[in-house]
């Protein structure tokens, strides 16, 4: 009876021996399998070129529709876009992320520009490695870049001007624009001449104190103990708020909520993010000066395979501009509506 049970457990002991080994034989199969299938998948997805896009962190939602721009014209045209530092531990800066794709040897770089010299010399350092560069949104003058793509400054301040002289009433006496500190200098001057020449040239019946105070975006606390202060000094309280980014229309809009400043203080921001556009619905913003970011990006990485491949390029590539207010606002929330 014992020599029937040790047979037993024997043969049982055998037979899960067995299973085992068949179920590591089909579990390393599988690997191989879908090892060689990823294998496929990369050769048949092997592109011609390799750009990168480098932005800050701020403006993400804008970021994230120029990065789809691109990745879309990528898609079409035989080129592979990647966002970097997008998905790093290391909050790294442009400078950092453009020393970086230089060290890789990428095709080309989809940079937001700056006027900062550290940038320009990094554009230069790429330029004359082979690597050509795009800068977009802001330029950085004076640099060895092959192209800029954008809205442009001076238009920019015409547009904010033009909706200044709409929504301004006869008690409309001071506007405050607020910059930013990235793009202090040229840029922000070239905005300023944009406005004060509309103000004066098709809105000379106003009278305006026109003031531009450069905050530090990437700092979204500091912007809006900046505002907050301004908002509570009556003596300078401005009767309409520019914005010239996102994250300054964004921090405006809450310190105008919290202190129950709507309609007393105007708000012309910038960019529609979902925010924004509800915002505009509800009548908290008066309007926004907006441009189509995924067309930002497929044009700039339209620009660099164009330059890749016959080594030449426009210098400067402009965008359109356009005002969403609550005239027609309903159609950019059917437009988010129907993206969704």
């Amino acid at each position: 009876m014992k020599d029937k049970n040790k047979v037993a457990v024997v043969m049982l002991t055998a037979l899960i021996v067995i299973m085992l080994v068949l179920l590591g034989v089909v579990i390393y199969w599988r690997a191989r399998v879908l090892q060689q299938t990823n294998q496929d998948t990369q050769e048949d997805t092997q592109y011609t070129y390799h750009y990168v896009l480098i932005s800050d962190k701020g403006n993400s939602t804008f970021w994230d529709h120029v990065y789809e721009g691109a990745c879309a014209y990528g898609e079409e045209n035989d080129a592979y876009i990647e966002r970097m530092g997008d998905e790093l531990a290391v909050n790294y800066s442009k400078e950092e992320l453009m020393e970086i794709a230089i060290y890789a040897g990428v095709d080309g770089i989809l940079l937001e520009g700056d006027e900062s010299s550290v940038q320009k010399e990094m554009i230069d350092k790429a330029v004359e490695a082979g690597i050509p560069v795009v800068t977009m949104l802001n330029d950085n003058y004076g640099s060895l870049r092959q192209t800029f793509v954008g809205v442009g400054n001076y238009n920019l301040g015409r547009e904010y001007a033009r909706e200044v002289i709409r929504i301004a009433t006869p008690d409309t006496k001071r506007v405050l624009i607020l910059g930013d500190k990235i793009y202090e200098g040229q840029a922000q001057t070239l905005i300023m001449n944009g406005f004060s020449d509309t103000i004066y040239n098709e809105g000379n019946h106003l009278e305006l104190a026109i003031e531009m105070m450069t905050v530090n975006s990437e700092d979204s606390f500091a912007v809006q103990e900046t505002i907050r202060e301004i908002v509570l000094e009556e003596s300078v309280l401005p009767d309409i708020i520019i914005c010239l980014n996102e994250i300054n229309t964004m921090n405006a809009y809450q310190v105008i909520v919290d202190y129950n400043m709507v309609g007393q203080v105007k708000i012309i921001g910038y960019y529609s993010s979902d925010t924004i556009l509800s915002a505009i619905d509800k009548e908290v913003i008066t309007s926004t000066i907006v441009f189509d970011a995924e067309e930002m990006g497929w044009t700039a990485a339209q620009a660099l395979n164009e330059y890749r491949e016959t080594g030449y390029v426009n210098d400067y590539i402009t965008l359109e501009a356009e005002v969403v207010s609550k005239n027609n606002i309903r159609e950019y929330l059917e437009d988010e509506e129907k993206a969704e």
